[in-house]
């Protein structure tokens, strides 16, 4: 026996209008979910497209002959232009995948264009890091990158900071043998990024490595020949390491030299005032001066008084 059909007809189902109701409601629900299912497959279907599109227009690059006579005689533009699509490709595989396929192509392409595209190798040193994982390959392709900038700016003091950052800290060492190996590399280029113009690198940061690896001459000579080149801190945390590798006077000879470096010669690389030291007043020579006697006048010319000599015979000093 039918309950259920008889007590709908004869309770709130009797009613051709909430019928009606009833039927629209169940239809924007099921055609609600339908219309959500269907936008989520076909949002996933351009995005796939979107990929592959990607990834053919990579594939078909054109070489770097074709891409100079493309560029119409504004090759550093064509340049720009590719290292900015060459940044979103790789912004869309950093949030997807990270592995860049075709990064080493793209920027091969923009370094072609224009080797003097300073940016391109400090970008390119940093972001080939970005992988699923760093392994000693990724490190070694960071290292080329910084080299081959090297090559066309070699004042550079990030590109050598980076490889001396990827020896001693970033590569995997097999072996403790390697691992020396490696760490003596990084030191010599970060000496050598510590040591350029423009350099933010502190002194501080070589002198503790080469501490650290028992080489304090090395430690010593550095100290004493950036110590003019840092900031206040650094200048008092080099004295104090010069302190303990010599000795406290030692320290205090260094400031002295650099107040006497301030006081003569401020205005001249503190090299040049190592070499030619403070000022000092010119004596006159004799042969000019108004009250000389006739033996001076014969005597040789002499700006500079001359040395004291100590006596043999009887210890004392002669003229």
């Amino acid at each position: 026996m039918n309950v259920v059909g008889p007590t709908l007809t004869r309770g709130w189902f009797a009613s051709s209008a909430k019928r009606v109701a009833f039927v629209a409601l169940v239809s924007v629900v099921v055609g609600g979910a339908l219309f959500t299912r269907v936008n989520r497959f076909e949002l996933r279907r351009i995005e796939a497209l979107s990929f592959g599109l990607q990834d053919a227009e990579v594939f078909y690059l054109p070489p770097p002959a074709v891409l100079e006579a493309l560029s119409l005689g504004h090759p550093g533009f064509a340049s720009d232009v590719l290292f900015i699509r060459t940044v979103s490709y790789f912004i869309t595989h950093l949030f997807t995948d990270r592995t860049f396929p075709w990064l080493d192509t793209y920027l091969n392409r923009v370094v072609d264009l224009d080797p003097y595209n300073g940016p391109v190798y400090e970008w390119a040193m940093k972001v080939v890091k970005y992988r699923q994982m760093i392994t000693n390959e990724v490190i070694d392709e960071s290292t080329r990158w910084a080299e081959r900038g090297i090559k066309v700016f070699p004042d550079n003091w990030k590109l050598h900071l980076e490889i001396g950052f990827n020896h001693y800290f970033e590569r995997k060492h097999l072996s403790d043998e390697d691992r020396a190996l490696h760490q003596r590399k990084a030191i010599d280029y970060f000496m050598i990024a510590a040591s350029l113009p423009g350099s933010r690198l502190d002194p501080n940061f070589v002198t503790d490595l080469y501490l650290k690896h028992n080489e304090k001459d090395m430690a010593l000579f550095y100290a004493v020949q950036r110590y003019y080149d840092g900031s206040d801190a650094e200048k008092a945390m080099l004295l104090d390491r010069v302190a303990a590798l010599i000795s406290s006077q030692a320290a205090r000879a260094m400031a002295e030299r650099e107040e006497q470096w301030k006081a003569s010669f401020p205005y001249a690389p503190a090299a040049l005032f190592d070499l030619v030291g403070p000022w000092e007043a010119p004596r006159v020579p004799l042969h000019l001066e108004r009250d000389a006697t006739v033996e001076q006048l014969d005597q040789p010319f002499d700006i500079l008084p001359r040395r004291q000599e100590p006596d043999a015979a009887t210890g004392g000093n002669r003229g």
